[in-house]
């Protein structure tokens, strides 16, 4: 089992929720019934929404910020699927013309981006 920052998000408020509320309502059976039915639906309909479920990215957005970058010929940014994983990563495909120094790109694309849209990978292909 993956733990993921949405479950751990959950089993955190989940416990918090259960501790504060047992000190309240299990004094009787009918309490301790009411709270889980409460219990949940809170769960069901709040606590599921928690956390990242992922962002809508422009794959075109993204390219054209990285091919404003000094030294690259050609930008092809795409999602690709991982195992394991709900949704896709973004991969980035670059031609460049020259050298192009690598780090400055990945602080060039984390400046210019949110860091839910900076690609994951990076895919250097050659010159045609």
């Amino acid at each position: 089992m993956m733990v993921t920052t949405t479950l751990l998000i959950e089993l955190g408020i989940l416990s918090v929720l259960f501790i504060f509320t047992s000190f309240l309502f299990f004094s009787s059976l009918k309490n301790l019934f009411f709270f889980l039915f409460f219990f949940f639906l809170i769960y069901c309909f709040f606590l599921k929404k928690l956390g990242w479920k992922g962002e809508n990215v422009s794959t075109n957005e993204v390219a054209e910020i990285i091919s404003t970058f000094p030294g690259v010929q050609e930008v092809n940014v795409y999602g690709v699927q991982i195992p394991g994983s709900d949704g896709r990563a973004g991969m980035c495909a670059l031609v460049p013309e020259g050298n192009v120094d690598f780090v400055k790109l990945g602080q060039f694309v984390s400046s210019k981006l949110p860091s839910y849209s900076i690609p994951l990978f990076l895919r250097v292909l050659p010159k045609y």
